[in-house]
């Protein structure tokens, strides 16, 4: 939406494809979280500017690799399809296994016992909303702290927030296994089960995207998530920098 709104300003024609019924990506998702509603409001300026530009938007249309090749009206094809959210390899035979997006965007039925692995900002915002509800919450985080990726600040409000409303946090663990109602964890080299589980939500970060890695054409500029993870504003102010260079 970045790299539309400056190369629509300068004068290109632009036209935006987007899988989705409505703009904003992942950060209409982040929006959810308690705390972060305002982030509506930069999606929102984004909508109307593109509108008022003449951005032709074409949204609730998915474009595969192989579609790319059949955009020949096009002089420039710029992709920013985002990551994909990283699983482990034992959750996908486990109906129980949901991730935390899809948790934010209700998709999933939960039990009243969750588990978080991750204990990120994305898992700790998922774990406080989760709590909100009535959920009991329990954060599992192979590092020595949770949050880490959090501005200083605003990690001591949310660490806060979590102790208010009784989530757990398991420090210095990795979930090894796991099974119908439990979650089997090694801290230590010592290994401990999670008992009465009845979701385990997954918040491990993103990788590139999988299905971007396939293309491979000068016509064809990469920007955002699909090249490298990274935080939101880093992302943004790439799309920022090919606007004003195409």
């Amino acid at each position: 939406m970045e790299f539309a709104r400056v190369a629509a300003g300068r004068g290109h024609k632009v036209t935006l494809f987007e899988k989705e019924r409505e703009l904003g990506g992942r950060f209409r998702i982040a929006a959810i979280a308690p705390k972060k509603s305002e982030i509506n409001e930069y999606i929102e300026y984004l909508s109307r500017s593109l509108r008022e530009l003449g951005v032709e938007i074409k949204t609730g249309v998915s474009i595969k690799a192989e579609d790319l090749a059949k955009l020949e009206d096009f002089d420039e094809v710029v992709i920013a399809a985002g990551g994909d959210p990283v699983r482990l390899p034992m959750s996908d035979a486990q109906s129980n296994v949901a991730l935390a997006e899809d948790v934010l965007q209700n998709k999933i039925a939960l039990g009243s016992k969750i588990v978080m692995v991750g204990g990120g900002m994305i898992g700790c915002e998922t774990a406080e909303w989760l709590a909100e509800s009535g959920k009991q919450v329990i954060i599992v985080e192979q590092l020595a702290q949770v949050a880490v990726d959090c501005e200083a600040r605003t990690r001591k409000l949310l660490l806060d927030r979590l102790e208010f409303h009784k989530v757990e946090i398991i420090c210095n663990t990795s979930a090894e296994c796991f099974g119908k109602n439990k979650v089997v964890c090694s801290q230590a080299g010592i290994k401990f089960e999670i008992e009465g589980v009845d979701n385990i939500v997954l918040a491990l970060g993103y990788r590139a995207n999988s299905l971007m890695s396939q293309i491979q054409s000068t016509k064809i500029r990469k920007i955002g998530d699909c090249v490298q993870p990274r935080k939101a504003i880093a992302a943004i102010h790439e799309g920022f920098l090919l606007g004003n260079e195409i």
